[in-house]
Formats: C-alpha cells, structure tokens, sequence
C-alpha cells in the first residue's frame, strides 16, 4: 500500500537516531579514536540498530493512505527505516478533513494527534493504545489563518507546544499541561517572513527549519 505520511516532532527524534547510524557508517576512525571497537560500517550501523530494538526504542509515524486520504493509520519501526503497520485505517474524524497529522505522546500516557481540519483550525485526537482513538476537539487558529502543518514541540520541561504553517507566517500555541485551556497562536519572532517551520528543542535553545 502507499502511504502519504509526515513525521512529527516526537517522530523526528528517532529519524535523529537514524542519521546518528548513518554516521557511523561514514565515520568509523572518528570512533576509533575514542576507543571504541569498530567492525565494519554496516557492521556498526547493524549493531546500532539491534541496541536501539532492545531498549525498546520505537518509532512512530502518522499516515494516510493513498486510497483512503482522510483516515489515519499508524506505522511504527525500530530503526527509522522499516516500518510497518501498527494499525490500518484505524480513525476518522467525525466532520472537516485530516491532513498533516502530528503525534506526540503526553505526559498523561496517551497519545495526541493534531490535524489540519480544513476548516482553518487544528482538530485534535487522542488515544491510549494507538488504536481506538476519540475526538477532543477543533483549536481555531485565531489570526493564525488557514493553519496547516501542526508540529508538536517538546520543551525541555516536557511542556507541548503546536507549531502551525499559515499564510501568515509560523505560528505557536502554547495550551495548559492538561490540553483544555488553548490560547490564540502567536507569531514565531523571526520567523514571520516564511509559511511554515519545523521547530525543536536542541540544548539551550531552539532549532528552527523555515521555508
């Protein structure tokens, strides 16, 4: 089947880990040097694989079939290469459309998906298991306008944040750690010129991708 997808933030970090594999498929003197035993490339990047997949690592990623545009699948994969289907075709929502999903695991266990609802705003769902998934609400875009793209952002502290792209310009929504109260999206500070953005945490500050 093919799939239309888009990786999130919380995704984003495991297709980190994957580049992290890749370098060491290009850099094995640079780990020699700090004394640690090297195989070949592949060999290294295999044995990076097979120690993410026993910690458990898992990533996740929100899809939309080709022939079903507007019901959300989930896929998952141990090593940012090779997913497979977690669960097909699993939800839709009750009006408007979902497109450019977004998904981020809460500090209440359960799992959050912001969508372009079609309608100029954000819907959002959640689930606990990745399967059964309910409706919670539309987030109006307020001055946003038209807000497509949703990317979560995950602060240092844990708190969530919801990037949108619109016409103008990159836009931020901060809601409360329980996601009831969702204030008007403000705009990105020097991102104002650019339709949308890709934002995230990275030590002391923020990395931003902008187009």
């Amino acid at each position: 089947m093919k799939w239309l997808h888009t990786m999130d933030e919380y995704t984003m970090r495991g297709v980190a880990a994957v580049a992290a594999v890749a370098a060491l498929a290009t850099a094995g003197a640079a780990a020699q040097e700090l004394g640690i035993p090297q195989g070949s490339g592949l060999e290294a990047a295999a044995d990076a694989a097979k120690a993410r997949q026993t910690a458990g690592q898992v990533i996740l990623m929100p899809a939309l079939s080709a022939g079903a545009a507007n019901v959300l699948s989930i896929l998952a994969s141990n090593d940012g290469v090779d997913f497979t289907s977690l669960a097909s075709e699993t939800w839709t929502p009750p009006a408007g459309v979902l497109r450019d999903p977004a998904l981020v695991r809460h500090a209440d266990g359960r799992y959050y998906l912001a969508y372009a609802n079609g309608a100029g705003g954000v819907g959002l769902a959640r689930s606990s298991n990745l399967r059964q998934w309910e409706f919670v609400r539309d987030v109006p875009a307020g001055s946003a306008g038209g807000a497509i793209r949703p990317g979560w952002v995950r602060d240092r502290d844990g708190r969530l944040h919801l990037v949108l792209a619109s016409g103008r310009g990159a836009q931020v929504v901060t809601p409360d750690a329980a996601f009831t109260d969702w204030p008007a999206a403000r705009p990105l500070e020097g991102l104002a010129g650019h339709a949308g953005a890709i934002v995230l945490a990275d030590g002391d500050g923020y990395l931003g991708l902008a187009r």
